[in-house]
């Protein structure tokens, strides 16, 4: 797999004061080109934005907030699973997003099967990195998930 550039970005009213951590992933072949990274030294309580880069170009973007200093504390958060944005088998449109917006999770952690990957996201080397992102950018471009995780 390709290696991907992972920015976090404390966010700043002025740009020239923004804080940039950066780290290097590659895609683990024990996880199917999955990949974990950790960005240390971030501020508590602090809004950040991220982007996920691959050969330069981006793939992902998003934000966040970390944690307070101290808990115990109260928060509400999304867990989902089993997300399916095609035609067959699957759900091409999906408002309850629009609804799950409105309750402003703090974070969100999508649990697994997040792609769906056919026949044609297998070859004979095992699954193929581009037909997964394809699909994951599908499920970006559905407009409902789009406004929640932007």
């Amino acid at each position: 797999g390709l290696p991907m550039e992972v920015l976090v970005r404390r966010q700043q009213v002025n740009e020239e004061q923004a804080t940039t951590r950066k780290a290097m992933v590659l895609p683990r072949d024990e996880s199917s080109g999955s990949s974990i990274v950790t960005i240390e030294s971030l501020q508590y309580s602090t809004k950040h934005t991220y982007e996920i880069l691959v050969e330069g170009s981006r793939v992902a973007e998003g934000q966040f907030k970390t944690a307070p200093r101290r808990g115990p504390i109260e928060f509400q958060y999304l867990l989902a699973s089993c997300i399916n944005v095609h035609e067959f088998k699957g759900y091409p449109n999906q408002p309850v997003w629009d609804f799950i917006s409105g309750q402003e999770p703090e974070f969100a952690m999508l649990a697994g099967d997040t792609v769906y990957v056919t026949g044609q996201g297998w070859d004979g080397n095992g699954v193929r990195c581009d037909r997964v992102l394809s699909r994951n950018m599908d499920q970006r471009d559905e407009c409902h998930f789009a406004n929640l995780v932007r």
